[in-house]
């Protein structure tokens, strides 16, 4: 009976803590006559303000950075935690961005969203920015629920439900023509194949680190030969801090603006010979503490204004010969902390 009633108790206290969120505003400030920076309180349901801040509304603002306060609670999954989990639960575990959403704000060039766990993003639902050009979600997903066998992540403790943190991006971006940097960088994805066909292709940057990636179906086009225009203004392109083992060939044969390439700390041990097939305007590539054994002799075969390569904390135990032939505008080459020997 008494654990019926506590039951009760949290089912009565988590709906009042709905109700509070729906009609709470975030907490903003203006840091310039364009800049407004908001705290978004744990329970809160807006993300978006919609009224004036110090006598002046939203529609001024250029850029707007969105926090959202991280919820406390005890490790061992009981107490203010569990009515966190009820909560969360009851608001569909995460905010989605719907349709109509960024009405107040449609005149921004630069939206940040920091430690906001987004949970889905409605078709329509960017259609009123015509001007954006910088769009960064930093849910620290993929941190605190990391992938686990493919699928979402489970708690680490207390017997708490699992997460449902993975963000499906599928045409998520399409109608943001002026957007050039894109940054989902520890958020965990559900990239679709051919992702960079479905982004603007005015996008110039894109980072996609420790976004609990395990391959590179979204990246490397399913036909090159029928999507040579994907991603062809990009020019970085960050996958560091993912789960990548494989490296197949021609990746990344449709981003020919492409200049730099980081894949450090992901686990790569088979690195096909021509996976940079195309990157004719490569200046940068970091591979970084990989498992990588051997490279191919032809592996820098198409890239030959390379003027750095990172390929420390690897499992190297030979140089092909040949591999850094023809490279001429190479300054940098770090090859510490691998089996190589001077014999």
């Amino acid at each position: 009976m008494v654990k019926v009633r506590s039951v009760q108790n949290i089912l009565v206290l988590g709906l009042i803590a709905l109700v509070q969120g729906y009609r709470q505003q975030p907490q903003c400030s203006w840091l310039d006559s364009a800049s407004l920076r908001c705290l978004v309180r744990a329970g809160q349901h807006n993300l978006i303000v919609e009224e004036s801040v110090a006598g002046r509304g939203p529609e001024h603002a250029k850029s707007l950075w969105v926090n959202c306060e991280e919820s406390g609670g005890g490790a061992d999954g009981s107490g203010s935690e569990r009515l966190h989990y009820l909560h969360s639960n009851l608001a569909s575990s995460g905010y989605v961005l719907s349709d109509g959403v960024f009405m107040s704000v449609k005149n921004l060039l630069d939206l940040r969203f920091e430690n906001c766990q987004i949970s889905g993003i409605t078709p329509g639902a960017f259609d009123y920015f015509p001007h954006l050009q910088n769009f960064t979600l930093h849910a620290s997903t993929s941190l605190r629920w990391p992938i686990l066998g493919g699928g979402v992540g489970v708690p680490g403790s207390g017997g708490l439900p699992a997460s449902p943190t993975t963000l499906s991006v599928k045409d998520a971006f399409r109608s943001l023509h002026k957007l050039q940097r894109l940054d989902l960088a520890t958020t965990s994805l559900l990239i679709p194949s051919d992702f960079l066909c479905l982004l603007p292709s005015s996008i110039t940057h894109l980072n996609l680190s420790a976004t609990s990636l395990r391959d590179l179906r979204g990246i490397s086009p399913s036909d090159p030969t029928t999507v040579s225009h994907c991603g062809h203004q990009l020019q970085t392109l960050d996958l560091s801090s993912n789960y990548i083992s494989l490296l197949p060939p021609a990746t990344f044969s449709s981003l020919s603006k492409l200049e730099e390439l980081i894949l450090s700390f992901n686990v790569l041990t088979t690195v096909a010979e021509r996976a940079l097939l195309g990157l004719s305007s490569l200046r940068s590539i970091a591979l970084i503490g990989n498992s990588i054994k051997s490279l191919a002799p032809q592996f820098f075969r198409d890239n030959r204004h390379l003027q750095e390569i990172l390929l420390q904390n690897n499992s190297l135990s030979i140089i092909a010969p040949g591999l850094f032939n023809n490279l001429e505008h190479l300054y940098h080459l770090d090859l510490n902390h691998n089996e190589l020997s001077s014999d």
